[in-house]
């Protein structure tokens, strides 16, 4: 096969030929030589013809090397125009040309696919018709790793929705209840406080009865009904005992519940850290993958990158969100001890509560009979203003058990707060994710 070099050489000879042929005319005329005349103007005739041929060949030559020069450029829109060869010359250009077609065609599907994939849409393929022998092949591998990763990008939001909504559900439950072991520490305040004032008062009133015992024989009558005074408030001091018992037993039930809950979030976040580094492992893979591609793999890489990046927002987000569960746990620990701690003194409270009702009862038998008994009523009076001291004493520190129940419902209901913010923000970012 000859080259254009070639052709050149030959157009050359070609010419010089022609120029030679001229010269033998120009001579067998001037020798009269009328036969070689002729002779030398055929000869003449077909240099020519061959040096217009010639000439043709290299031009439609230069036209086929322009545009693949043009093409490994990539200007991949250059064609030959007006072939009009119809040998071989003419078939090769027109299979440049066809050659050219199909590349600018795969380049153009290949990349409206990658850009439609690096905006997270992988609906778009690469058009199969036209595309022959490896651009086919090609084609369908491209189209393939499309389909792969719209299946696994799915699958990934699906997941993490299905997680997302679990976890605000819990997050809901954790809520709620921070909220009502608030309004329950703060109904046990209000109780506490109300049983201070009155243990108050019965100390108040039995400091005024010791006082008044002395002189007994003269106010007997007033004794009597400082004795049913203190008689009915211990009664309602016992009530107001045994109901906070009740409500502190509830508390402590809720603030179980809470822990439980607690524990059902770690298991969940543990959920969500294992799918976020399988997550950060894909995306490693299809950056790999993407590297293998080459220039076609950019965009993919890209995108790899992107749902790398929202892997580990994803893991750091899960452990913040762990962290936060630890001291939710904490304080819920914190707040079943202060509970208990609560419902024991409010035992006491009770019990001691009953024993001054008893001795007031006692009291209350023999007031008939008091100016024989004088001494054991004063015994009686003594041990009645005692036992309200310690009644007053474990109202205080009751008071002040409830007010830290009180501070750590309040914390437990922040972190909540948080707590939900976080895991909206988590679910924000799956959503978005395209």
């Amino acid at each position: 096969m000859m080259n254009t070099s070639t052709v050149s050489k030959l157009a050359g000879a070609g010419g010089l030929t022609l120029v030679a042929a001229l010269a033998a005319v120009v001579l067998s005329v001037l020798g009269g030589d009328w036969g070689g005349a002729a002779a030398a103007g055929v000869a003449s005739l077909s240099a020519g013809l061959t040096l217009l041929f010639l000439v043709t060949l290299m031009k439609e030559i230069d036209k086929a090397a322009d545009s693949a020069q043009a093409a490994a450029r990539g200007q991949l829109g250059t064609r030959i125009l007006n072939i009009r060869d119809p040998g071989r010359i003419g078939r090769m250009q027109h299979n440049i040309n066809h050659l050219l077609d199909v590349t600018e065609a795969f380049a153009r599907e290949a990349g409206a696919a990658l850009e439609y994939a690096s905006r997270g849409d992988y609906f778009r393929k690469i058009l199969r018709r036209g595309m022959v022998g490896d651009f086919g092949l090609y084609s369908d591998t491209v189209n393939r790793g499309l389909e792969a990763m719209d299946q696994k990008t799915s699958g990934f939001k699906e997941s993490a929705a299905r997680v997302g909504a679990r976890i605000m559900d819990v997050v809901q439950t954790v809520s709620a209840a921070a909220q009502q072991l608030q309004a329950s520490a703060e109904s046990l305040s209000a109780v506490a406080s109300e049983t201070d004032r009155q243990s108050s008062r019965v100390a108040g009133a039995a400091r005024d009865a010791s006082s008044n015992v002395s002189s007994v024989a003269a106010a007997t009558e007033e004794f009597s009904a400082s004795i049913n005074e203190v008689a009915n408030q211990v009664a309602h001091t016992s009530d107001v005992a045994n109901a906070a018992v009740h409500t502190a037993r509830d508390a402590e039930r809720t603030i179980t519940t809470l822990s439980e809950a607690s524990a059902r979030i770690g298991e969940v976040v543990g959920l969500i850290n294992n799918i976020a580094n399988q997550t950060n492992l894909l995306a490693l893979n299809a950056t790999i993958e993407a590297a293998r591609a080459g220039e076609a793999g950019k965009g993919f890489a890209v995108v790899a990158g992107e749902v790398k990046n929202l892997a580990n927002q994803t893991a750091r987000a899960t452990d913040e969100i762990v962290s936060q569960i630890e001291g939710m746990r904490s304080a819920t620990d914190e707040a079943v001890r202060a509970i208990q701690g609560i419902a024991s003194t409010i035992r006491d409270i009770s019990g001691a509560a009953q024993s001054i009702h008893a001795t007031i009862d006692e009291q209350r038998g023999v007031v008939g009979e008091i100016a024989g008994n004088i001494h054991r009523a004063v015994d009686g009076v003594h041990v009645v203003a005692d036992s309200i001291a310690n009644v007053a004493d474990g109202v205080s520190e009751s008071t002040h058990a409830v007010s830290e129940i009180t501070r750590a419902a309040g914390d437990l209901s922040h972190q909540s707060d948080g707590l939900s913010v976080d895991v909206r923000q988590f679910i924000d970012q799956v959503a978005a994710m395209r």
